[in-house]
């Protein structure tokens, strides 16, 4: 069976690339043929780019988005790399069997602009279903209601990653809809530790990783008082390598792999990004999470499931080691049933 992925291949950015490498990687594992579509978006082909686009005219601005383009260097080819390698290595010349839509925001205009191919209207003869789709709101737009309407009846079976869209999208669409989990977790944690890869730090050493997408002083000031409390230093990462504090250790050359290592060993993470989130829950961490969404949707519907209650506005710590998985167990069982059942296989 061949079946083509349509996702966030594309991004330089943690949690898009390593949903991406779960969900090929889990259907490999079953013995189908997964390739993902090189497909980007024109309103994200400058986003990622090496280089800063003359889009200031103040000179200390633009002088250092230079400073950091060069520190960012060996990092841009660390993602280039494993997007090249690791997702997009094969393309399939021969009609395919199924499209698999999802995961991560795709369906998020603010981020894909206003096109239907992610809802698969450039695709016919093909069976489509979606896996963990996200809208990546709790309210939606009048352009996704449109394309919902139109397209999602067209779908063998459809699934979100949020549960709080389930409801309308089945109202609009009249079809069954399923809520699943984020493609990481269809990977066993054995897999990640084998997956990730020391970016040249002390084995035994303490931390805290701060991993924010967007810079929160509430959160950074909280993280300096733990890093106090606790006696441990602070490692800042990010995918484009903007720095976050002058107190912290900014790591600039970390992959996919060295960012699973790096949430792994940390004593806690500091973090307002959902797979931070998702993958300190798969190590059992302790993460502090802040979110810098009005309609915080994604991280309440994973903390759900280990009997957590997410505080908005405010940076709760919450500690996976002590939590009751019984509800993520059941509910990843649900999430490979759903897959398997839509592509026509045995989940053994």
């Amino acid at each position: 069976m061949k079946c083509e992925i349509l996702t966030f291949q594309f991004a330089h950015n943690y949690g898009a690339a390593l949903q991406c490498y779960a969900l090929k990687k889990y259907l490999e594992s079953k013995n189908i043929s997964a390739a993902v579509s090189d497909f980007v978006p024109d309103s994200v082909k400058n986003t990622y780019a090496l280089w800063p686009r003359l889009y200031t005219k103040n000179p200390v601005v633009y002088f250092k988005e230079i400073l950091r383009s060069f520190r960012r260097m060996k990092q841009y080819k660390i993602f280039n790399s494993f997007i090249s390698q690791e997702l997009i290595s094969e393309q399939h010349d021969e009609p395919i069997d199924y499209l698999v839509i999802g995961s991560d925001q795709v369906w998020n205009e603010e981020i894909t602009g206003k096109i239907s191919k992610y809802y698969g209207s450039d695709y016919y003869d093909v069976k489509k279903i979606s896996y963990a789709g996200s809208f990546g709101t709790s309210k939606l737009t009048d352009f996704q209601k449109k394309n919902i309407e139109q397209y999602f009846p067209t779908f063998e079976n459809i699934s979100l990653r949020e549960l709080c869209n389930v409801q309308e999208v089945k109202d609009i669409s009249k079809a069954n809809v399923d809520c699943v989990l984020d493609p990481v977790f269809l990977l066993e944690r054995k897999k990640w530790s084998e997956f990730g890869v020391n970016p040249g730090l002390n084995k035994n050493e303490k931390y805290i990783l701060y991993y924010s997408l967007r810079q929160d002083n509430y959160l950074v000031n909280e993280v300096i008082r733990l890093s106090k409390k606790y006696n441990c230093k602070v490692y800042a990462i990010h995918p484009t390598c903007i720095k976050m504090n002058k107190e912290f250790v900014q790591l600039n050359d970390i992959g996919p792999k060295e960012f699973v290592y790096l949430i792994e060993n940390a004593y806690l993470i500091g973090t307002n990004s959902f797979h931070a989130v998702s993958f300190a829950s798969i190590f059992g961490k302790k993460v502090m999470y802040k979110s810098y969404s009005k309609n915080e949707s994604r991280v309440p519907n994973i903390l759900s499931y280990y009997g957590l209650e997410f505080e908005e506005n405010n940076t709760k710590i919450y500690d996976f080691e002590k939590c009751d998985c019984t509800n993520i167990k059941i509910k990843l069982e649900e999430s490979k049933e759903f897959l398997c059942c839509s592509l026509g296989i045995k989940d053994e």
